[in-house]
């Protein structure tokens, strides 16, 4: 007889398992009639279609990715992660599993920071609709984690000034005046080789779509702690700088301001975006339930035009109590005996005293009709402000979220 071979790894062990055999080695499914044509001497010819179950030596290889990203071993994550997409170039899982691997091939000199992107962008691309958001959240949080992870390094990279300092007093023993600039020129490369590394986790940053980051609030947030750790790294280095009496120029200092604000101005555009986008899909949901209760919403308009039209009635009534009429009477009189008094004269004290008694009695007699008004007009507030319960219960039943 002759031996069962797998058609995709060929591995020979081939077990039965629930009516089809299994390659123990890649997980390459077989049916019976399958197996038995691939026992057969010679070439078989076979009708119409076959299709090959590849699922299981796919997940196979991404697990293998995986194991050996969470090991360290980039290498070996990335080769399992291609062999997954050789089999299926649209699975968005193994581009996914090719994103995180790559973090391990790139160095502080080459982050390969462009093949992420490109990665995480098939991943977003080829991922099946309902799994759309989630993976459109994975990729992007990964990749502003990264970026944060770069800026946290490189700020902690410039703050590390130890060997920078006996580096300058080694300088400094030969010869003062030359001190700065030799020390300038060693810490140089390191300088150069983090702010890079700053430089393109901000790149990534600004390379994340507005309306990705508005779907997503956590993303806007971390866009905005990566504009605070490129802020950090900048007084890093400038104080990193003046160690050796070196400066950061203006034009530099220029461009990272703007690099920053870039990003914070991103972040920001994404909140007010997702706001946005809220209100508009909370609107679009309160509305369509209403196009579909449109007899509760007769309802309750008719009710809120009921309470508005109680509500200037009572008004109107406030407006028309009658002692209102005589407290401005009262008050006409007393303004006028006022005016009186102060046109008066210094030794008119007598006629001054008259006035003001005059006044007295009037303020007296002002008195119960400003109980009375009080009183009525509390009754009728207290009718108004149940009026306007109604209208402001109305109105939140009416833009309550659906």
């Amino acid at each position: 007889m002759k031996q069962l071979v797998c058609e995709m790894c060929g591995g020979t062990d081939l077990v039965k398992d629930g009516g089809v055999f299994v390659c123990q080695t890649c997980g390459c499914k077989y049916s019976i009639e399958e197996a038995r044509k691939m026992m057969v001497e010679g070439t078989v010819e076979v009708a119409g279609t076959v299709k090959i179950d590849n699922s299981a030596q796919i997940q196979n290889f991404l697990d293998l990715s995986k194991n050996a990203y969470e090991s360290g071993n980039g290498q070996s994550a990335f080769d399992y992660a291609n062999k997954a997409l050789e089999i299926a170039p649209q699975n968005s899982r193994a581009w996914i599993a090719k994103m995180k691997a790559i973090e391990y091939m790139g160095t502080f000199g080459d982050l390969k920071m462009m093949e992420v992107i490109e990665a995480g962008k098939n991943a977003v691309t080829y991922a099946p609709e309902d799994q759309k958001k989630e993976i459109t959240l994975e990729v992007y949080t990964y990749e502003l984690t990264r970026a944060l992870s770069l800026l946290k390094l490189a700020m902690t990279k410039m703050r590390d000034t130890e060997d920078v300092k006996s580096t300058f007093k080694r300088f400094a023993l030969i010869s003062v005046l030359t001190a700065g600039k030799n020390t300038l020129q060693v810490d140089s490369k390191v300088v150069n080789l983090y702010d890079n590394v700053a430089n393109e986790a901000m790149a990534t940053v600004l390379l994340v779509p507005d309306e990705v980051m508005a779907d997503f609030s956590s993303l806007a947030k971390l866009a905005g702690e990566c504009a605070k750790q490129y802020q950090y790294e900048t007084d890093a280095l400038i104080e990193r700088y003046k160690i050796y009496g070196a400066t950061l120029l203006d034009s530099a200092l220029k461009t990272r301001n703007e690099k920053k604000k870039s990003v914070e101005e991103k972040a920001k555009r994404a909140e007010a975006l997702a706001i946005e986008k809220e209100e508009k899909e909370r609107a679009e949901r309160i509305e369509a339930y209403w196009n579909d209760h449109s007899d509760e919403k007769a309802d309750l308009d008719a009710k809120k035009s009921a309470a508005d039209a109680a509500i200037k009635a009572l008004s109107d009534e406030m407006d028309q109590i009658p002692e209102l009429s005589q407290k401005k009477e009262f008050d006409a009189k007393i303004a006028s005996l006022e005016q009186q008094m102060s046109s008066l004269g210094l030794f008119k004290g007598k006629e001054k005293k008259a006035l003001q008694s005059e006044i007295d009695t009037i303020r007296a007699d002002l008195k119960p009709v400003e109980a009375v008004i009080t009183e009525k007009g509390k009754a009728i507030q207290a009718k108004i402000d149940e009026q306007a319960k109604i209208i402001k219960d109305v109105e939140a039943e009416l833009n309550k979220d659906r």
